[in-house]
């Protein structure tokens, strides 16, 4: 039996959507600090918005597709989230 990892599949797509999620998060933060006093506050909407980034990215990035993603708990009404934002 031959094995043939997927290289892009496996590593370079969750490291782009990790990229991307780092970046999105750091630009969510240092946006909201600056208007709101409260750190804490900051740091919720930016986990938040890293979650959303990081998930979008995967799906973008094709790391995992939509029959993947239906086979995972709640995978089917992320599929028509994902459809109805026209990211699938």
């Amino acid at each position: 039996m031959r094995y043939r990892q997927e290289i892009v599949k496996t590593y370079i797509g969750p490291a782009l959507a990790s990229i991307t999620m780092g970046v999105v998060t750091y630009l969510v933060y240092t946006g909201f600090s600056r208007f709101i006093r409260r750190g804490s506050l900051a740091v919720l909407v930016a986990i938040l918005a890293a979650m959303l980034s990081y998930a979008i990215a995967v799906v973008k990035f094709h790391v995992i597709n939509e029959v993947e993603l239906r086979a995972m708990p709640k995978g089917r009404g992320l599929v028509r989230i994902f459809k109805k934002m026209h990211l699938m």
